[in-house]
């Protein structure tokens, strides 16, 4: 099969983490498989790769063509006959497959049992519905003030669905309980402590593309005024408003406080009358009128936000810290209810979609197939021989499972 320049590339590029992304039907299987069967001729076992895939079907299929594709190399090259037998123990599934495989080979370090199943959706609902009621009624029975406060702020629907999203979006990390216990923490820092932390880097950081997308709207403003048939009079205060916005956006840069002084007393310039002899396109005029009204706006929603000071908004924010101790506790008591629940109804029944972040404690804190970390605490993947590759910057961002192995992902519609 004859590759074009994009597809070699895909093929060819080495030591990076790499994500493919074609119409249907524009070859990304076969430029998967290409990469596979390259990654083999380099020295990399096919056994300790890992491939993933979205469906049982889409596994097979991929066995199937890495199999042919590696047994056209071996003819021509009959040295990669051995991999060719190797196929049949290489990891090559959907990726629940894999991550079950992965807690029953390591159940003892997640105090799991071994002999686990998967729960059907229905199940694992009304486990999940009962445990949530179970756990409202405990606390409530416990009556702490933290709840009490959470329940101050919440009616008891809105308790639970919070809790559920809570837990949820805590089962997603390998370290759920302590990312929990910072985030409490850091509800309660002042001052400076606050400026540093995590909320309000990532306020600034959010006001700050915000700005920079304003401030690239300033300009294009600013481009149809001085553009055929513009209203040129409005040039000067639209300038004015791109200088503005992009002299917040630097100040968003340097943190919540630099923002707060910097959107203090703003004010945007009059437009600028037009004379007699200006000729200009009237309704170019009108979309610099709601243009500009937009911006200002939008400033505004701005200046709102970040109106506190930074120990009034510390403050503000220490406000919430019962209420979220509160949720915490709650979230916490469900998921030992739960946890119970599942244990008992078929050696800790779990769904499918709670596998693989089961799953992710051990590819991020243990040494999985060859996957370590350095004194350093940067990470290595060894390839062939042992052999140390470094890690480049990701590409772009996207999953992928650190394992030790080379990965490759095959989607519903192609490989990605």
């Amino acid at each position: 099969m004859r590759f074009t320049p994009a597809q070699e590339a895909a093929i060819q590029a080495g030591n990076r983490e790499l994500l493919v992304s074609a119409a249907a039907g524009s070859g990304k299987t076969a430029v998967l498989v290409e990469r596979i069967v390259q990654l083999v001729r380099e020295g990399c076992p096919i056994e300790n790769m890992l491939v993933v895939t979205f469906t049982n079907a889409a596994a097979g299929e991929m066995r199937q063509r890495i199999g042919e594709a590696l047994g056209k190399a071996a003819r021509e090259e009959p040295a990669l006959g051995e991999q060719v037998m190797a196929l049949s123990r290489a990891s090559i599934s959907t990726l629940h497959r894999f991550c079950g495989n992965l807690l029953r080979e390591h159940f003892q370090a997640l105090s799991i049992d071994p002999g686990f199943r998967i729960g059907d959706e229905q199940e694992c609902g009304v486990l999940s519905h009962q445990a949530m009621e179970d756990a409202m009624y405990s606390c409530y029975e416990v009556g702490s003030d933290a709840f009490l406060a959470a329940d101050r702020c919440y009616t008891q629907e809105e308790l639970s669905e919070l809790a559920f999203a809570l837990h949820r979006f805590m089962m997603t990390r390998p370290d759920p309980w302590a990312f929990l216990a910072r985030a409490q923490e850091t509800v309660r820092l002042t001052g400076e402590a606050f400026e540093q932390s995590p909320a309000a880097r990532l306020l600034a950081d959010f006001a700050g593309r915000r700005l920079e997308r304003l401030c690239a709207n300033a300009r294009e403003t600013l481009a149809l005024c001085e553009g055929e048939n513009g209203p040129l009079h409005y040039a000067a205060a639209c300038g004015m408003d791109a200088q503005l916005t992009a002299d917040l956006a630097a100040a968003a840069a340097d943190g919540y406080a630099a923002l707060h002084d910097a959107l203090h007393g703003v004010t945007f310039a009059t437009l600028g009358r037009k004379k007699k002899t200006d000729l200009f396109d009237e309704d170019i005029a009108d979309r610099v009128k709601a243009r500009r009204d937009v911006l200002k706006k939008a400033v505004a929603d701005v200046q709102t936000a970040f109106a506190l000071t930074l120990e009034d908004a510390a403050a503000d924010i220490r406000m919430t810290a019962a209420p979220l101790d509160g949720l915490a506790e709650l979230a916490k008591t469900y998921d030992a209810l739960y946890t119970a629940a599942k244990r008992q109804r078929g050696a800790g029944a779990a769904r499918g979609a709670r596998v693989a972040p089961r799953a992710i404690p051990l590819c991020v804190h243990r040494r999985i197939s060859g996957f370590q970390r350095d004194s350093g605490g940067h990470r290595r993947q060894l390839c062939a021989g042992g052999r140390a590759v470094p890690r480049r910057r990701r590409e772009t961002e996207h999953l992928s499972l650190p394992a030790g192995r080379a990965v490759a992902v095959f989607a519903k519609g192609g490989a990605v």
